[in-house]
């Protein structure tokens, strides 16, 4: 296993990259829902389980 774990990268660079996708959904999510593109409800499971992710992440390296 590799100094990054088997994925290649670093958790550091998972969660960055997971809370990148967090901040592109709160912004892109709303405007597709306006457009009809998604449900609401789609939507909001999509984003919570995006945030959730991010969480478990975090909790791997004890950030609060």
């Amino acid at each position: 296993m590799s100094e990054d774990g088997p994925s290649g990268y670093s958790i550091n660079e998972q969660i960055a990259c997971v809370a990148r996708e967090v901040r592109m959904r709160e912004v892109l999510y709303p405007k597709w829902v306006l457009a009809e593109r998604m449900a609401q409800a789609t939507a909001d499971r999509q984003l919570n389980c995006m945030k959730a992710v991010l969480r478990t992440l975090e909790a791997m390296i004890g950030k609060p």
